[in-house]
């Protein structure tokens, strides 16, 4: 393709037909060159390149896209590179400077313009085109994805065998030739609103990725030119050649065996001559499908820093025995006295808030939030500071956590456990019966925690206010699931302590109640849960979905209502440098074709605003059952963009920084600073401002910049962080159904396309693809309208007609993939009768087997709860990766 462009002849690295070197390694050239930095600042400046972030497809990693750091230069839109010469050896998230493609080489977005009723024209382009590459022998046009082309049935990789892809993939580009041939272009006469912009990469400013992965060396072993293929787990990264010789030297036995391994694996070099990556095995971490082979394999995927911290930076952080100094105490409010508890998790570590209420004796009440104050322990630039700026969050696996800050520090020091003092951050409010904020405060406190409760200690009191609180200091683990309660410390009673509960509650949800008015939608997303797991081994016992209980939400309830009066607070006056959160409206395109699939089945969706919306669901929640009301909110979930952290200072204006979600025109993260590092920014931030206030001069080095700088930082990590914690609830749950599956499950249609069902199952918190096939020898027959679907059985002759939110009963097997992942088998059961009188007669279609797609092994979506985390004030946030790979096109 490169070649192409620059008008270069058709060398071996186009044409090559010796085994060796058209499989990726060989002496001639294949990528072109990168620039140097200079020139290709040099062209930024001058227009003639564009800067922007590269997204590999998750799919196919010979496409991706390049998001523009300015999107005015492309119309708003992304930048689509189509192909390994293109993509010119970076990798997803590295920064790249793109050179745009001529105008009669970019994609016309033929589906875009159908949307909004516009008919393009189509003259005699098409089949001009076609014949001029077939008489160039520059390949098929039915491999063309550009000017509105036909596509191929199936993506072809590079990789694969069938060399002939690359020329395939280049001829596709060759158009960009044929202007001088005097053909027409179509896109001569199309608004630039329905083109894409194609281009190639030219230079890397910034590898963002590590060039360390996690995967499998491919077998049967192919020997080229005395390298083997290791396949990485992370479909987006290539192909990587090994030296054979770096294998282990014990592997004597069957090549499967080598194939079960899980290895790390470190990309060594990348020139322009090999067509694949060069790397060396640093890390053999054992059997594929072990669960702690599985985990390091995920924190090493998602560049999760999970090492040790330097001696040299917890040597110096005091023990465990350290008490608060006596000037300290003096420059804080004193809080030990006031009845303040924490409601965590039962096994929770980092307890990093805490609440309060009191009744004022004149008719108001002062509300607390009490969270523990980092920074005091963590000093802005300090080399402790940077490992935790690079890390940005805590990553809860399903067995363990692996913290953002040395634990002497999340589980002991900062974390507020009960009978110690404790230094905190405090927002405190005075608000009247009806939770109306008359008077708020803001500084430096230090507490001392009546009570350690969990959430079922919490829902016990709110279940029956007069529960006896019986004390078992002995009987941990009948503390730990509520069948005692926790001591109390100080001078505090059961009864104070409980009455403070229900006030807690009655508050939250008044606050609860003014979101909603406002117009704050909730989405009612399951999670995943392993409440057991082997002690030695770490493999699941049990499996279930985690419930959400009324003390789970008033905390969420108290986060939000913080989070947002910090907000407020800091971007009034630090309003070009305050890290906020923003959630942008959802996706028209995506919210308008939910709506009208759930309108075809009977369910009428308002979606003109948040509030709207909200009414709605509710409406679907009292009609419906428990699984239609979640099928339904995951199909509006995945119409929502995501949330992000971002520098008020960069641009936008004030309307974009709402919370669409929550309804709140100003929105952060304060309150969980021990396993976040943005809350630790805005803690600074805080302080900063309230310095201000005082008359103190503020120290901090927070410039705009550098501020929208870690903004991008902390969405990264908060992202990959995620990935790894879903991938470990697949790995677990994968580990959970081939021990003890399969298992024979009620299910609920959430899509119907190409032939197959997406499925939400009932019970678990899993949504996956059906594929339709004949592997079981049942003889399928089908036709297929838009969402819908009739299936002949012909074993019994029963007929069964299928449309979006009906039940069916499926079959859930797991197993490892070819890239040694475990990945969910759902199987379509037949039903016990049909569900259609009219004869089927003539008008059934043969199921056309040749036409499936291979099984998506990325389809998968689980959310799961760690056994030592929740989140109780991410609400929307979860949202934030609930777009999963069911629409891989969200990559663009």
């Amino acid at each position: 393709l490169v070649l192409l462009l620059l008008g270069k002849k058709n060398t071996t690295a186009m044409g090559m037909r010796n085994g060796d070197r058209r499989r990726g390694y060989g002496k001639d050239t294949f990528y072109t060159e990168h620039l140097s930095k200079d020139r290709a600042l040099e062209g930024i400046a001058s227009g003639e390149f564009i800067l922007g972030r590269v997204n590999i497809h998750p799919v196919r990693r010979d496409e991706a896209y390049v998001v523009p750091d300015d999107a005015t230069l492309t119309n708003g839109k992304d930048i689509y590179v189509p192909s390994m010469k293109a993509i010119n050896r970076c990798l997803h998230g590295d920064t790249v400077v793109v050179e745009l493609l001529p105008k009669y080489a970019w994609n016309v977005q033929e589906s875009q313009a159908e949307k909004k009723g516009v008919e393009l024209p189509k003259g005699e382009f098409q089949e001009t085109l076609g014949e001029a590459l077939m008489s160039l022998n520059l390949g098929s046009p039915m491999r063309l994805r550009h000017h509105g082309e036909t596509k191929s049935k199936k993506p072809q990789n590079v990789y694969d065998e069938d060399d002939d892809a690359v020329n395939e993939l280049d001829a596709s580009f060759a158009a960009v030739n044929l202007k001088d041939q005097g053909i027409t272009h179509r896109v001569d006469i199309i608004d630039d609103e329905f083109l894409q912009p194609v281009g190639k990469v030219v230079s890397i400013l910034k590898r963002q990725h590590a060039w360390v992965t996690v995967g499998s060396v491919e077998t049967p072993l192919k020997e080229i030119n005395k390298m083997i293929r290791f396949v990485s787990r992370d479909r987006r990264v290539p192909i990587i050649l090994l030296p054979k010789e770096c294998l282990p030297l014990n592997f004597t036995g069957k090549q499967a065996d080598i194939g079960n391994q899980t290895y790390i694996v470190r990309i060594e070099s990348w020139p322009e001559t090999s067509q694949l990556p060069v790397g060396m095995i640093v890390e053999h971490l054992g059997l594929a499908g072990g669960i702690e082979a599985e985990t390091i394999a995920l924190l090493k995927m998602y560049n999760i820093d999970f090492s040790p911290f330097p001696d040299e930076i917890v040597d110096v952080l005091p023990s465990d025995s350290w008490i608060i100094p006596d000037e300290e105490l003096e420059r804080r409010r004193d809080l030990r006295e006031e009845c303040i508890f924490t409601i965590d998790p039962p096994t929770a570590m980092d307890l990093d808030d805490a609440l309060s209420v009191k009744a004022n004796g004149d008719g108001t009440y002062t509300l607390g939030v009490h969270i523990a104050d980092v920074t005091y322990f963590v000093e802005e630039g300090s080399p402790l500071d940077k490992i935790a700026s690079h890390r940005a969050t805590t990553t809860y696996m399903t067995q363990r956590s692996y913290p953002m800050l040395p634990r002497v520090l999340s589980e002991t020091l900062c974390s507020l456990n009960g009978g110690r003092d404790r230094l905190a951050f405090s927002v405190m409010w005075v608000v009247d019966k009806n939770a109306n904020v008359l008077d708020e405060w803001f500084g430096r406190s230090v507490i001392n925690s009546c009570t350690k409760l969990s959430y079922i200690h919490a829902q016990n009191v709110l279940d029956d206010p007069d529960i006896v609180w019986n004390v078992n200091e002995d009987d941990e683990d009948g503390t730990r699931h509520g069948e005692f309660f926790p001591p109390i410390y100080g001078n505090h009673t059961p009864e104070e302590v409980k009455n403070c509960i229900q006030d807690v509650s009655r508050f939250a949800k008044v606050l609860r109640q003014q979101r909603v008015a406002t117009g704050a939608v909730r989405f009612a997303k399951t999670k995943l849960y392993f409440p057991d797991l082997d002690p030695n081994t770490k493999e699941p016992l049990s499996i279930g979905v985690y419930e959400m209980r009324e003390s789970n939400r008033l905390v969420e309830d108290f986060m939000l209502f913080a989070n947002r009066s910090v907000a407020r607070f800091i971007s009034q006056h630090i309003p070009d440098k305050a890290l906020l959160r923003r959630h942008p409206p959802p996706n028209e395109d995506k919210l308008a074709l939910v709506t009208k699939h759930l309108a075809d089945v009977g369910i009428h969706i308002n979606t003109s605003s948040s509030k709207k919306l909200n009414e709605s669901l509710e409406k679907v929640a009292a009609a419906k059952t428990d699984l239609e009301n979640q099928a339904v909110h995951s199909l509006f979930v995945r119409s929502m963009n995501l949330a992000e952290y971002f520098c008020t200072g960069d641009g936008m204006e004030e309307e974009e920084w709402k919370h669409w979600a929550l309804a709140f025109s100003h929105y952060t993260h304060f309150t969980s600073p021990i396993r976040r590092y943005a809350d630790v920014i805005v803690h600074r931030q805080l302080q900063f401002v309230l310095d201000m206030l005082n008359g103190k001069e503020g120290i901090t080095t927070y410039s705009t910049s550098k501020v929208s700088s870690l903004a991008d930082v902390c969405n990264e990590r908060k992202k990959a962080s995620r990935m790894a914690q879903d991938g470990s609830g697949l790995v677990f749950m994968g580990n959970f159904v081939s021990r003890f599956g399969p298992y024979t499950k009620r299910a609920i249609i959430t899509n119907i396309e190409n032939r197959r069902l997406t499925v939400l199952l009932d019970g678990l918190a899993v949504e996956d693809k059906v594929m339709l096939d004949n592997k079981d020898e049942r003889a399928l027959l089908f036709q297929e309208d838009p969402l819908k679907m009739r299936i002949t059985w012909l074993n019994t002759g029963i007929v069964q007609d299928l449309k979006m939110l009906d039940m069916v009963e499926i079959k859930l097997s797991a197993r490892m993939n070819s890239q040694m992942r475990y990945e969910y088998k759902i199987e379509l059961l037949p039903p016990l009768q049909s569900n259609v009188d009219e004869d089927v007669g003539d008008d059934v279609e043969e199921y056309d087997y040749d036409d499936v797609e291979e099984y998506d092994e990325d389809v998968q979506d689980v959310e799961i709860i760690s056994s030592d985390h929740e989140d109780e004030d991410e609400d929307i946030d979860d949202v934030d990766d609930a777009t999963s790979s069911l629409d891989d096109s969200d990559i663009a």
